[in-house]
């Protein structure tokens, strides 16, 4: 029996081999489904108005629907359309994304809370408010992974002396809290 790779290349390239890849999976599950509800000669004859008919017209219809699914979902480009799907619902672009400043650098986990940041920056705010703002869009952009009441670490630089602070305020525990409690 061929496989889906036997089916040979074609000139029109990638798309034409998942297309023949698809039509190969669908013939393959047809000749199964014939196979399994087909009418053998130790089965009394089918009448229109036989159950056996109206159960195998119902599982015609949805091996047709999965068949049809397959080829949208699975078909040229579904893998990377699904991809990229997933990519903006995670709010990943697939590609870095610049935000141009010209007062600071805001950087974040999704590029529209940097420029959020870079926004408030430009507004005359300065690095905490542009942190603030940018960790309020990732509480919305991202609210599984980021949002108030979490920890967070930062630097600041002080534009006067010059000189950096590192705040660490990672989130601490209860003071009830036992070890086997986590």
């Amino acid at each position: 029996m061929a496989t889906p790779d036997d089916l040979g290349s074609s000139l029109l390239g990638r798309r034409a081999d998942s297309w023949r890849r698809i039509w190969w999976y669908a013939a393959s599950a047809g000749a199964l489904i014939g196979a399994l509800i087909g009418n053998g000669s130790d089965i009394a004859p089918v009448t229109p108005s036989s159950p056996y008919l109206k159960r195998a017209g119902l599982f015609w219809f949805l091996a047709a629907l999965g068949i049809f699914l397959v080829v949208v979902v699975v078909g040229p480009g579904g893998r990377d359309r699904a991809q990229k799907m997933g990519r903006e619902r995670r709010g990943i672009t697939g590609s870095p994304e610049e935000v141009e400043s010209e007062v600071g650098v805001v950087a974040a986990d999704d590029w529209r809370c940097s420029e959020v940041g870079a926004a408030a920056l430009r507004a005359g705010g300065h690095a905490v408010d542009a942190a603030v703002a940018a960790a309020l869009c990732l509480g919305v952009v991202h609210p599984v992974s980021s949002g108030i009441g979490g920890g967070a670490f930062m630097v600041v630089r002080s534009a006067d002396s010059g000189e950096a602070v590192a705040i660490d305020s990672r989130e601490t525990a209860p003071i009830a809290a036992s070890k086997g409690q986590y």
